[in-house]
């Protein structure tokens, strides 16, 4: 799917209006501006072996526009953001060491516990 395409942009307006939502909790919880960690891949194939729910056509230039935006927008709104390399083979180990499965909710994890690093 091309980036400009009218599904990826709506997809993108959603994955933007979801981390500001998600900012915005968190700063309502604790008071104050969270960092927020964002995700970005070095390769296409870390993408597709890491996310595999973004497809087989996923590449790191359009995952990279997604983040971009998304950056964008939390900071416009008040956050701190810190991109963070999911590097394979240290996620990989990590996920050795803890005996987690590869889930968008374990990446978030690692990206929380790298970007306080």
């Amino acid at each position: 799917m091309l980036a400009s395409s009218p599904n990826n942009m709506h997809r993108k307006q959603f994955i933007i209006q979801s981390a500001l939502a998600q900012a915005r909790r968190l700063r309502e919880a604790y008071g104050t501006p969270q960092v927020i960690g964002l995700s970005i891949y070095e390769t296409d194939a870390d993408l597709r072996q890491l996310r595999p729910e973004d497809g087989p056509n996923a590449t790191t230039t359009q995952q990279r526009r997604i983040v971009d935006a998304v950056a964008t927008a939390l900071r416009a709104d008040g956050h701190l953001v810190k991109l963070v390399t999911l590097r394979v083979v240290d996620y990989l180990k990590w996920l050795t060491e803890t005996g987690k499965a590869n889930t968008p909710a374990h990446r978030a994890e690692w990206i929380n516990w790298n970007t306080t690093q």
